[in-house]
């Protein structure tokens, strides 16, 4: 009696005039509705199922804390040897290095949490529950979602202790690079500087200055002073000759004292034999010595400038090697949350509900076609052929 059920009128079966009906909605609608132990049954089964898998889902927490970076602050910051990137993409790679991941493995035991043996399989669980973002205000923020409230919030203050250690192991190694830097250059430059002394010392003993301007000074004033006496002496001659003979004794003691004090001139003009050091120098060696002794002694005082900045950024990068500059500073630690992320039960059940009533309509669908299939003789045919392929008949 299928050809008196509601869905065998939905759609003219064969003969004339078939092409030229349409489905009759009121059929449809008469044929949905003598279904409706189906839907209900279809739709209750498929929330039932729903809602036991819904409320199968394990609870999850989410665990978040943030971190402020500051790279830039001082010289020997790690951080600002990218300073062309920004801070925050810095730290945000940082984080998600190997280096971290396995410091929290160490720290949280998750090998045993994850119940592995492998540091590579522990690392892959972690970046799936491990969720690091930058904000736009520089802010880094680490989310860690698990089952547990409180492995969720040890996972993720992990992270800022193992972020800790990794930050004072760069540092130092840079600071360490820096000292040796340092070192080495300032142990050249004191080779350098011990070099320029024995340079000026060499100078001094071979010019005999040591005190440029005052020798010089002592030097030019001897000279006039003789010149003085020289002067004196010739008006004192003339005078005497114009009364007395060449063979007057004082005639002959001037021009003994004369030529004794053009002797002296002449010594401190072009020099004797030998000139102590520190003494006056030769008034033709002056211009010379001074200068040798000018570049030897601007030798000296620049290795000695080198020295000492050498010496105190040596000092710098050696206590800076002892103690660790943080460079960021924790915004918020990862508390235990009180309220679970996921799963939002109650919006899943009334998603499962109107799912439920859809899903009801398609099988009730579905079941017309199926009826409406086997019902029309036309295609009895094809489906023997279909059973006969799956070898039914």
């Amino acid at each position: 009696m299928l050809s008196d059920s509601p869905e065998h009128n939905l759609i003219p079966h064969s003969g004339e005039g078939a092409s030229d009906q349409g489905i009759d909605l009121l059929a449809l609608i008469a044929a949905f509705c003598a279904e409706w132990r189906l839907f209900l049954i279809t739709s209750f089964v498929f929330v039932v199922i729903c809602i036991g898998f819904i409320f199968s889902l394990s609870k999850q927490y989410v665990a978040i804390c943030s971190i402020l970076p500051q790279a830039g602050q001082n010289n020997n910051d790690f951080s600002a040897l990218f300073s062309n990137r920004s801070p925050a993409g810095l730290y945000v790679g940082l984080l998600q290095s190997r280096t971290v991941a396995d410091y929290v493995i160490d720290q949280a035991h998750l090998l045993d949490y994850f119940h592995t043996k492998s540091h590579e399989g522990a690392r892959g669980a972690l970046a799936g529950k491990t969720t690091i973002t930058a904000g736009t205000d520089s802010i880094v923020t680490i989310s860690v979602k698990d089952p547990s409230a409180s492995e969720a919030a040890l996972i993720s203050n992990a992270y800022l202790v193992g972020l800790e250690q990794l930050n004072d192991v760069m540092s130092q190694e840079a600071s360490r690079q820096t000292k040796d830097f340092f070192q080495t250059q300032l142990q050249q430059e004191r080779d350098d500087l011990s070099k320029a002394e024995a340079q000026l010392e060499q100078t001094q003993k071979q010019t005999g200055i040591i005190q440029p301007e005052t020798q010089t000074q002592i030097g030019l004033s001897a000279i006039a002073s003789t010149r003085a006496q020289i002067t004196n002496m010739e008006v004192q001659l003339a005078a005497l000759l114009q009364s007395e003979t060449d063979d007057n004794p004082q005639v002959r003691l001037l021009r003994s004292q004369i030529a004794q004090l053009r002797a002296s001139e002449g010594v401190l003009e072009n020099g004797g034999s030998s000139s102590p050091v520190g003494a006056a120098p030769p008034a033709n060696q002056m211009p010379k010595n001074d200068l040798d002794f000018a570049r030897a002694q601007r030798d000296v005082s620049y290795h000695d400038a080198i020295v000492n900045a050498l010496s105190n950024q040596y000092e710098v990068a050696r206590l800076s090697e002892d103690v660790s500059r943080p460079n960021f500073q924790v915004v918020d630690r990862a508390v235990v949350p009180e309220n679970k992320s996921w799963p939002p039960r109650k919006q899943l059940a009334i998603a499962s509900f109107f799912v439920g009533i859809i899903v009801g309509f398609v099988v009730i669908g579905l079941k017309l076609i199926y009826l409406r299939l086997v019902g029309n003789p036309d295609n009895q045919p094809g489906l023997l052929a279909i059973r006969r392929a799956f070898g039914r008949e």
